[in-house]
Parts: structure tokens; C-alpha cells; sequence
């Protein structure tokens, strides 16, 4: 199911997509520059009112965009959802069997939802302007080495895309190995629209987890979308595969 593209331009909170994609529901939704009138919070529950009255500025208005996809995509999966607040690390807290994960930026909110024991992470950047300042942070050494070698119009699709995958990997893997993970921990040998291998090398070891992600370009914003799956081995001992 699919309405439509992500909107730049929409009205405040207004539906921006709502997708079925490989690892559940994608839905979006445009966020306002500046202020929230009341009608903005009717589409959340009280105690999330409650709590986003709470938020002050530019928090408040991500924290009611991502919870209003949130609900629009649980919604298309005929999902009901009571409050859904944040745990202490941040994520939404949600009911047992369903799945989910947030992401915002300047002009969208954008949330994924399914039924399961798998765990998603989801990313959303801007295609633009570049900020190349931020490569030495996100690309380990190989994928910097081979970054200084591209032509610098090539340079920013690189990086982005890395970014948003390992970000979105991040958040798909934390609540199988409940520690920050460091962006040098994944390495993405290839990074375009569609299906995309991503390598972990994780401090500690393996573990029982099958990695898929999906990079998407829609909108002016790269999406990025993971999905980590339990998968025990023959010898009761896990392996990473991506």
C-alpha cells in the first residue's frame, strides 16, 4: 500500500507517506518550522499529551511527528496502541508483538512498524546541503580510504548513505546487545537504492542475529530501514550474518 511520496511542502503533521515495505509499515509525516497548536495533539493518547507538554521547542515538535507516524503506520496494520512513552535509552515502549522504530528530521518524522520478535531500525537524512565534516566520525578506515578517493560530487552520496545505515543498524541491534555501538563497528561495502549487505564487527563477539536493510531515495532524504531477526545456530551458539 503506498500514498503517495514524502511530501516537502505539506501542512503541519499532515500524512506524508504511508508505505508496506519488506519489514512492515513505513509512514511519515511533515513537521511544522515552528509551534504546535492544540488540534496537533488530539491524535495522540492523553498520557503522550501529558508528556509532549513536557518537551519544550524543536523536541516537542519531533516527539508528536514521530509518535503521529507512529500511530498512522500501526494504524494501516490495524495495530491499536495505548501510550507509547520513551524507556530510559530513549525508545518507545510498545506493546508485547509489536516492533517499531522513530526517526525525524528538519522537515519529516518517519516511523516503521510490524508484528514480531524482530527488531527494526529505521533512518532518515537529507540528501542535502553536504557536510563532509562528519566522514572521519562515521566511515571506518577502509570505507575512508576509499571516500578520499572519489570524486568530491560523489563524495556526499557516499557518506550519507553510510550514515543512515548505520544509524538505523544501531537502533535495530541495541536491544539484542544493550550497548552504544560504535559507527567503526559496521562496514558497508556497497551502498545504493535497494537491498544492502551490512558487515559487523562487533567488540565481543557474535551474536544470534540475521541483519537485512533496505536504502531507499525519496524526497530529497535517504531512508534507511534494518531489520534484525533472533536466529539460533545448530550449536546453540549465535553468528552475525548480513
Amino acid at each position: 500500500m503506498s500514498r503517495g511520496d514524502p511530501i516537502p511542502g505539506a501542512a503541519s503533521f499532515a500524512e506524508a507517506l504511508v508505505q508496506q515495505v519488506a519489514f512492515g509499515t513505513l509512514a511519515a509525516v511533515a513537521l511544522p518550522q515552528e509551534g504546535i497548536a492544540p488540534e496537533h495533539l488530539e491524535g495522540l493518547h492523553e498520557k503522550e499529551r501529558v508528556f509532549a507538554l513536557a518537551l519544550r521547542g524543536r523536541r516537542r515538535i519531533e516527539w508528536v511527528g514521530g509518535r503521529l507516524a507512529l500511530r498512522r503506520a500501526a494504524a494501516a496494520r490495524g495495530l491499536e496502541l495505548g501510550p507509547v512513552l520513551p524507556s530510559a535509552s530513549g525508545a518507545p515502549v510498545l506493546p508485547p508483538g509489536v516492533v517499531a522504530s522513530i526517526s525525524h528530521k528538519r522537515r519529516l518524522a518517519a516511523a516503521l512498524v510490524a508484528e514480531g520478535e524482530a527488531t527494526l531500525g529505521v533512518d532518515l537524512e537529507e540528501l542535502g546541503p553536504p557536510r563532509p565534516a562528519i566522514a572521519p566520525r562515521i566511515l571506518d578506515a577502509e570505507e575512508f580510504a576509499t571516500w578520499m578517493r572519489l570524486p568530491d560530487e560523489e563524495r556526499w552520496p557516499f557518506l550519507v548513505r553510510r550514515f543512515a545505515l548505520k544509524e538505523a543498524a544501531y537502533k535495530a541491534i541495541y536491544p539484542h546487545v544493550r550497548r552504544f555501538v560504535s559507527f567503526q563497528e559496521a562496514r558497508i561495502p556497497r551502498a545504493e537504492p535497494g537491498p544492502v549487505a551490512i558487515e559487523l564487527r562487533l567488540r565481543g563477539g557474535r551474536v544470534p542475529i540475521e541483519l537485512e536493510a533496505e536504502l531507499r531515495e525519496e524526497g530529497g532524504h535517504v531512508w534507511a530501514l534494518v531489520r534484525a531477526t533472533p536466529r539460533p545456530t545448530s550449536s546453540g551458539r549465535g553468528e552475525w550474518r548480513s
